[in-house]
């Protein structure tokens, strides 16, 4: 399946949040904290990249 830049972009800012919670108010972890930090690097580059597509 092909994603939208829309669908991309919403797919990590689920993961983010999900896996924040995670890590923030449960005290656990099911990913590494390079992946965590490598969905956000690239959520901050596709908003920068298509910001009308980030709204």
């Amino acid at each position: 399946m092909i994603q939208t830049i829309r669908e991309k972009i919403q797919q990590r800012r689920l993961q983010i949040l999900v896996h924040s919670y995670i890590y923030y108010q449960l005290n656990g972890s099911i990913i590494e904290d390079s992946t965590w930090d490598r969905w956000a690097k690239e959520l901050v580059e596709l908003t920068e990249s298509y910001p009308d597509e980030a709204k």
